[in-house]
């Protein structure tokens, strides 16, 4: 390829001298001087350099979340109107309040219907006891017991239709004070108060209420853009739209840009064949309500899943797998939740000065522009068993009872106080909520017994139709098949579709179970973790360069104990808790290893004193091996440590050549001082040869690419640096140590 441009540009040059050439004839400059026009102006324009839209523009208009009509559901005048027109309530909110004196005095008589049905049943249980006991002593027939027995049933029966009646009184009196059935603003008053409403036949609406946080915005999207959508969008389920996993933005006619952030929840069965179009529907928080209903929008819609998009602009990622509703850091199943696992591409293929840290580094500060979600790009374990990812794991015990919400402020509070501390964290975080939207099923009982409805009837069909339920296994193709009941997605999604949950009662007739039940929304914990058998949340935290994981667990510690309420107490857990538990071992194996290294040349040597003066200069290398380290910014790890124990040994090498030639010496009648002199003298070009040999030998290893490049740039980090501090710098202390550990035999000596 150079060889060719390099013709390339030979042929070009011998043009231009050929032109020259021919323009400096006389002829032929005359002609081209008459025949020459202006030169033409050249306009030349810097590239712009900016990214391409990837998202679709709509135009819609807002709309309520939810529009109820409150009706009266009984007859009456009205008598007080609770609330002013335009007001925001919530939902359970006294609204108005319909004559009660007649209902009052309904739900009095069936009580006295009830007390009559009582003594009723009391009095035929007293007969059928007595004539049951006559009966035995031949004082009565059969014939008089059977027919107390059928009084007492029918009083029973009776006593049920009487208590019956009465929680039908209590409902029907409790219809007089109209509440809002759900939360919003109201607008004004339909009917005035003294008016009759509720006639038999004519139900009377009161007021209306919208809901209008979050607010609906509806769009129409051709077929053209809608394919454009579906291609884009070809990693998304199917039901991403309904899920929430389409982003969207909006922005009104007098606002600039798209400043409210939602997504996409409702899109047409299909395309309406007279025009061609779907309709959409997007929703949007609106916590201050000041959009209104009935509003223009401009609506914008990403064609591509941010994620997505950000993952396939990231140099070095060759491609990912994403898994939808788990969650790897929770080790469960969660509805919002996604697990993405990220493939590298191949080393010859990544940027020069790719690092996983880097990488890391590079997608948390991408994936920030994502307001959305939030997102914890992590490395996984190390060790794979021991913890979910890479850095420290603690848990948070709420060992007092304070609950989710308190458990979640003391988590918050530790995790900014870690935050906060300057360059220690790279990353911290928790996967525990006690916010998370739930709905709360409360069941009435005592209604859903007055109606034969069991409760485990009930909990059975919100199970199956929200859950699912085992039914058996059937066999085909040589295979075993789980057959799972479970409502269709269709007709499980609002609230409302769980109100209209039929449940079957004893008499095989089909009760609502909005009838049984209150359904409201509240906030609680998605998962409940326990650990030691406390209510527990989990903080991850990935430490700097600057802290070793052993003073990042130990200012944790600190902050831990400062921070916490009393009743919380936190928990190491996977590799936190086996560094923690054999962490200061290593200082043990360290010791032991120049122990073992004395013991040995003490044996060799048959003196106490010769191997001191090999074992004093193995501190030595220490001095290039933090300083390497330093240099490098790299951590104590296993492979550091394991450099260590490797330089005990090479350290002593160099130290024993020359202890043992003085000895030699020494035994040959030369005096120690000069025996360590002239040692030094004989074995030093030996020495440095084969360190030098030994130092080149591993500068491949500083300088590794590749798979496994950590392990082998931190080993040889600390041979390298161990190796120059011990051949240049230990060497001249040998000689020295020799005669300070010799000088009392030579003083006895001496005459």
């Amino acid at each position: 390829m150079i060889a060719s441009s390099a013709r390339r540009c030979c042929a070009f040059l011998h043009l231009l001298a050929v032109a020259a050439a021919v323009a400096s004839m006389p002829g032929c400059r005359d002609a081209q001087d008459a025949a020459a026009p202006p030169p033409p102006a050249v306009t030349v324009a810097k590239p712009v350099t900016e990214s391409v839209a990837n998202y679709l523009d709509f135009t819609g208009n807002t709309a309520a979340t939810q529009k109820v009509t409150v009706v009266a559901r009984v007859e009456g005048y009205l008598e007080k109107i609770h609330f002013t027109d335009g007001q925001q309530v919530k939902k359970g909110d006294l609204l108005f309040t319909i004559q009660q004196a007649q209902y009052q005095a309904q739900l009095k008589k069936a009580q006295a219907q009830v007390a009559v049905e009582k003594a009723a049943l009391w009095h035929a249980t007293t007969e059928l006891r007595r004539y049951t006991d006559l009966v035995r002593q031949d004082a009565a027939t059969q014939t008089q017991v059977d027919h107390w027995r059928t009084e007492k049933e029918q009083a029973r029966a009776r006593l049920l239709a009487a208590q019956a009646q009465v929680e039908i009184a209590q409902l029907t009196l409790g219809y007089t004070l109209v509440r809002a059935p759900i939360a919003g603003r109201i607008g004004r008053h339909l009917v005035d108060t003294g008016n009759l409403v509720g006639g038999i036949g004519q139900p009377t609406s009161l007021a209306e209420i919208e809901q209008i946080d979050p607010i609906h915005v509806y769009f129409t999207i051709d077929q053209r853009e809608l394919l454009r959508l579906i291609e884009r969008q070809k990693t998304l389920p199917r039901d991403a739209i309904s899920s929430g996993l389409v982003p969207a933005t909006f922005g009104l006619l007098t606002e600039e840009g798209h400043p409210h952030q939602g997504h996409l929840d409702f899109a047409a069965i299909g395309i309406a064949p007279t025009t061609g179009t779907l309709q959409v529907r997007g929703v949007f928080a609106n916590r201050d309500q000041r959009i209104l209903p009935g509003l223009f929008a401009r609506l914008r819609v990403s064609a591509l899943e941010p994620k997505d998009a950000l993952l396939g602009k990231t140099a070095g990622v060759r491609g990912w797998v994403t898994i939808g509703g788990y969650s790897a850091l929770d080790s469960a199943k969660l509805a919002n939740a996604v697990t993405t696992f990220v493939i590298y591409d191949d080393w010859d293929r990544r940027p020069p000065g790719f690092s996983q840290l880097q990488l890391i580094g590079e997608l948390q500060q991408k994936f920030k522009s994502i307001p959305q979600a939030s997102f914890a790009v992590l490395p996984p374990s190390p060790i794979p068993g021991l913890g979910v990812a890479f850095g420290f794991q603690m848990m948070i015990e709420d060992r007092a009872g304070l609950g989710a919400r308190g458990l979640q402020a003391a988590t918050n509070e530790l995790l900014r106080r870690a935050s906060d501390e300057p360059g220690f964290l790279r990353l911290a975080f928790t996967t525990f909520s006690a916010d998370s939207p739930q709905l709360l099923l409360d069941l009435d009982r005592n209604l859903a017994r007055a109606l034969g409805v069991p409760v485990d009837e009930v909990f059975r069909t919100v199970q199956t139709h929200l859950g699912s339920s085992y039914v058996n296994l059937f066999n085909q193709f040589n295979q075993s098949f789980q057959v799972r009941v479970q409502a269709d997605g269709e007709y499980r999604r609002s609230v409302e579709d769980i109100r209209n949950l039929a449940v079957a009662n004893r008499s095989g007739q089909m009760v609502p179970l909005g009838v049984l039940a209150d359904l409201r929304p509240m906030l609680g914990p998605e998962l409940i973790y326990r650990f030691n058998l406390y209510p527990a949340a989990a903080l991850i935290g990935i430490p700097t360069p600057k802290y070793s994981s052993g003073e990042a667990l130990g200012r944790m510690h600190d902050l831990a104990s400062a921070t916490l309420p009393p009743g919380m107490a936190y928990e190491w857990t996977g590799l936190a808790y086996q560094e923690k538990l054999i962490g200061n071992q290593s200082y043990l194996l360290f010791a032991l290893s120049i122990v073992l290294v004395f013991l040995v040349l003490a044996a060799q040597y048959e003196s106490w004193t010769d191997p001191l003066a090999v074992v004093l200069t193995v501190p030595m290398a220490l001095v290039g091996i933090v300083i390497a380290l330093l240099l490098r910014r790299f951590p104590i790890d296993i492979y550091t440590q394991i450099g260590l124990v490797l330089m005990t040994a090479l350290a002593a090498k160099n130290a024993i050549l020359i202890v043992e030639f003085a000895r030699l010496l020494t035994a040959a009648g030369m005096a120690p001082t000069e025996a360590a002199i002239e040692a030094t003298r004989r074995r030093f070009r030996p020495i440095v040869m084969t360190s030098l040999a030994f130092i080149l030998g591993v500068v491949p290893l500083l300088t590794a690419t590749g798979a496994g490049a950590a392990s082998q740039q931190a080993l040889g980090t600390v041979v390298f640096g161990g190796m120059l501090a011990s051949t240049f710098l230990a060497i001249p202390f040998v000689a020295v140590f020799y005669v300070l550990l010799h000088r009392p035999a030579a003083s006895g000596s001496t005459p």
